[in-house]
């Protein structure tokens, strides 16, 4: 998981990991229009995981990008799969 300027977190093929909300999604998503993840391809992030967010951003592209608002979460039961289910 990429966040300009914060830690990212990795996550492993086959695994889960357990992503919170500082103040919890429902309030989150009550004033941001959806929440965003990017799924990187690590080794090239690797590569530039200390260059500045522009960089990152021209050099590392998006294997896969979500748009999820809470009613999107709510229907996956708040469980996002990569690659999307149907699209292997």
């Amino acid at each position: 998981m990429y966040e300009c300027r914060i830690p990212t977190q990795g996550i492993l093929a086959n695994s889960s990991y357990l992503y919170e909300s500082k103040y919890g999604w429902e309030s989150d998503l009550g004033f941001l229009p959806y929440i965003q993840y990017l799924v990187l391809d690590a080794e090239k992030f690797h590569e530039y995981r200390s260059a500045p967010c522009d960089t990152i951003q021209k050099y590392v592209p998006a294997l896969y990008r979500y748009q999820l608002k809470l009613e999107d979460l709510e229907q996956m039961n708040w469980t996002v799969v990569y690659p999307p289910e149907g699209e292997n």
